[in-house]
């Protein structure tokens, strides 16, 4: 069970698109990944597919698509 976690920590820290780069080296990497900076973007990555997938749902279905027409009288 622990090595489970610990590969699910490395697998989000591996996808951190927030990384620091660094002068120098920490275990020999060029950039420093955290799991907060890899869970915040798996977030943002599935928040981009949710509005994309709901987009071209509504784009294909023509579904949300309105002409709203406003006539003022002075």
């Amino acid at each position: 069970m622990f090595s489970l976690m610990k590969n699910i920590k490395r697998f989000i820290r591996s996808y951190d698109n927030f990384g620091v780069s660094l002068n120098f080296n920490i275990r020999n990497r060029k950039q420093y990944q955290s799991v907060c900076g890899g869970i915040m973007s798996l977030a943002m990555t599935i928040v981009l597919l949710y509005i994309f997938i709901t987009g071209l749902i509504s784009l294909l279905l023509r579904d949300k698509f309105y002409v709203l027409q406003l006539f003022y009288q002075d």
